[in-house]
């Protein structure tokens, strides 16, 4: 799977900032809350946002769970 396809870009407009959280609205769906510490300083209500999730490939730690998930065939 390339990078490009484990990564999704949208934009978001912020509706409100009330103590630690930003309300934030997709162009579609329903508008949700999300932790003011994860987003930029300075952040205001009106602005919008670019928001990209990825998918983290950790090989390392794909590889102690296929360990983990073998040894516990075994045991079976």
């Amino acid at each position: 799977m390339t990078e490009m396809r484990m990564a999704k870009t949208t934009v978001l407009f912020v509706d409100a900032v009330n103590g630690g959280t930003a309300r934030l609205l997709p162009k579609e769906g329903t508008a949700f809350d999300f932790p003011l510490r994860f987003l930029p300083e300075g952040i205001r209500e009106g602005a919008c946002i670019k928001f990209t999730a990825a998918l983290q490939d950790n090989k390392e730690r794909r590889s102690k769970t296929d360990d983990l998930l073998l040894s516990l065939d075994n045991k079976e």
